[in-house]
């Protein structure tokens, strides 16, 4: 709807796990194992803001494309932020940040299209 704030965060944990298609035992495992990822909590349930949302799909990445264990996982997100590949690492996170923005934007939309809703007004004459 015209005016209405688009959805940055924070994100779900179902949020999370669909958009990663990863059951949501292998999210805890991971926030277990890889210290850097520690979702707030509000209310008992925990919030991930876009950038978080960004490293769980570079860690998804890793792990399912590159075949990395969690150890190496951890070691190639260390030296993606160090030295001179962490400019390109910050820049490639708000490239994944806006990719995952536009991602639950589109999720938004789609569900209210088959529900019958609308998102923008319609022109004159438009039925």
């Amino acid at each position: 709807m015209p005016g209405e704030r688009p959805e940055t965060g924070p994100y779900r944990t179902g949020q999370i796990v669909e958009l990663l298609a990863i059951p949501e035992h292998v999210l805890r495992y991971w926030e277990k194992a890889l210290p850097f990822l520690a979702p707030q909590r509000s209310f008992g349930r925990r919030q991930y803001s876009p950038s978080e949302v960004a490293l769980l799909c570079r860690v998804r990445h890793l792990v399912r494309q590159r075949g990395l264990g969690l150890e190496a996982v951890q070691s190639q997100l260390l030296a993606e932020r160090s030295g001179e590949g962490a400019e390109w690492a910050a820049r490639l996170t708000e490239l994944r940040v806006a990719l995952i923005e536009a991602w639950f934007a589109s999720r938004r939309l789609t569900a209210r299209v088959a529900g019958g809703g609308r998102s923008a007004p319609l022109a004159a004459g438009q039925p």
